[in-house]
């Protein structure tokens, strides 16, 4: 556990950017920018010399300056104004200001994988609806007699129009909490508040690709269906069919999203594991958390937002697309009366599903 002049050796070096010198410590001057500004500086330095236990040449160095003219220091002024913006970013603890012990690891909570912007294209856009034109009737060659009028080729579209939706959320911090926090709060709620927002993306985005496309929602979700074999599992053979499937439609299948139920059953197949011999295992030591291998060559990713008895096999270049008209941006939000401080997290976004039938949902349920 750091010591009580540790703590101010390292609030001094964080405000300063530079090292703590034994053999030229800091002036009173610089170190009297950790006292309050409600006291005089002659009780500052008295009680800030107390805290650090060192003798006053020690603290305060060669360029001490008597206390009852500091305040007045135009030096000090400067530093003031240079170095309070940078004790802000710190937790202070309430016995000289000095900065109080930090517990530099907090534990993650368990956390679902966040894997919805693997799984589609990203467009972005400044208008509030965004429009996707699609091909869907594609030009066809023909034979042509001798003398005879060539076709014309008959190439149609259609349009998707994706309106934005708006998802947000509001961390507010008390002032008790950042005062008395043994941990960087500010920073860890920011972290927080912009893993809420990725979580939400990600779980809007899903249940739209988890939803059985018709007429009744412009056909927004999965578009092709393959029971697995056995109830409850899901089998490589299960995966092979709903690639067939996919091929059917001139899709070609690259991502496989499952529950980690259906991770657990995949990865208990023979014809999964011996895929392993041929460079899987390694991707799976040096992939990321959610990827837990590779078969027949497109992707595998895991999460529990994937609802457990439904698997997805797409093809991301295809199948849908993510629009994006303001991504997550931050405000700061202050609430004097209640004493609060906090951030609003918000974003407009949203998914249009542009060829359902690149998408096959493999139920094992």
């Amino acid at each position: 556990m750091p010591t009580q002049i540790h703590d101010i050796v390292e609030a001094y070096e964080h405000a300063y950017d530079r090292n703590w010198d034994q053999m030229d410590p800091p002036t009173a001057k610089e170190l009297a920018v950790f006292c309050p500004e409600a006291k005089s500086p002659a009780e500052s330095e008295k009680k800030l010399k107390e805290y650090s236990r060192l003798r006053e040449v020690n603290v305060f160095g060669p360029g001490y300056v008597p206390g009852d003219m500091i305040n007045r220091d135009p030096t000090y002024q400067s530093l003031k104004e240079q170095v309070r913006p940078k004790l802000k970013e710190m937790t202070l603890s309430d016995q000289a200001y000095a900065v109080a012990e930090i517990n530099r690891i907090v534990w993650e909570a368990l956390q679902p994988n966040l894997i919805f912007r693997e799984l589609v294209t990203i467009w972005h856009t400044n208008n509030p609806t965004y429009r996707f034109i699609r091909a869907i009737l594609i030009p066809r060659a023909y034979d042509v007699a001798e003398a005879s009028e060539i076709p014309i080729a008959g190439e149609k579209y259609d349009y998707v129009d994706v309106t934005m939706r708006k998802i947000g959320v509001r961390p507010q911090i008390s002032r008790e909490l950042v005062e008395d926090a043994v941990w960087d709060v500010v920073a860890r709620q920011l972290a927080e508040g912009g893993r809420a927002m990725a979580q939400k993306e990600n779980e809007l985005g899903i249940a739209i690709l988890n939803t059985a496309a018709t007429s009744g929602n412009n056909y927004q979700g999965y578009g092709l269906t393959q029971a697995a074999g056995t109830s409850g599992v899901l089998a490589y053979n299960d995966i092979v069919k709903a690639i067939g499937q996919l091929r059917g439609q001139n899709a070609f299948p690259d991502t496989l999203v499952v529950n980690p139920a259906e991770e657990a059953s995949v990865l208990q197949d023979s014809n999964f594991i011996n895929a392993f011999y041929f460079g899987g295992l390694m991707k799976k030591a040096l992939g990321p958390q959610e990827f837990f291998g590779q078969m027949l060559g497109f992707r595998t990713l895991t999460s529990t937002l994937q609802p457990a008895g439904t698997s997805l096999l797409l093809d991301t270049a295809r199948a849908c697309g993510f629009v994006i008209r303001r991504d997550v941006t931050v405000e700061h939000l202050i609430d004097p009366i209640k004493d609060l401080s906090g951030a609003a997290f918000t974003s407009r976004i949203n998914l249009g599903v542009l060829r359902y039938l690149a998408i096959c949902a493999v139920t094992s349920d």
